[in-house]
This record gives structure tokens, C-alpha cells and sequence, in this order.
């Protein structure tokens, strides 16, 4: 059976123009964790190393079709 399910990925952003940047972290398959995680990740302290230019985390959700067995 062919079943849609959802995962909620947690991504990093920051730089700005051109130097833009985003890395995905982690997935959940639950919604609240994975925003508890972004929010705690966006509140941790920002890298100002010039390199990385840290913006924040945020949630996106990603819908997903898999195969499972009866």
C-alpha cells in the first residue's frame, strides 16, 4: 500500500545577497519537535566569524510517498 506521510525538516540560513546560505539539519515526523528544535537552534548564539553570518532556523515540511507492507 502507497501511503503520503510528512517530514519537517529544520534548516539553518543566514549570509545575505549573493552569499546566501542554507543546511538542512534534521528531520521530525512531528511538527511541534521540530519547530522546539528550530526555535532552540535560533536562539543559541550567532556566529559572527565573518564566514557564516547566521540568520536563524525554520521548519519546512516535506510530503513523502512510501511503500509499506500490509
Amino acid at each position: 500500500m502507497i501511503r503520503r506521510r510528512e517530514a519537517h525538516v529544520v534548516v539553518d540560513w543566514g549570509g545575505s545577497y549573493d552569499d546566501e546560505w542554507e543546511l538542512l539539519r534534521i528531520a521530525f515526523t512531528d511538527r511541534a519537535m521540530a519547530e522546539e528544535c528550530a526555535a532552540k537552534r535560533s536562539e543559541r548564539v550567532r556566529l559572527d566569524d565573518g564566514l557564516w553570518d547566521w540568520g536563524g532556523s525554520y521548519v519546512v515540511t516535506v510530503p513523502i510517498i512510501v511503500e509499506e507492507d500490509q
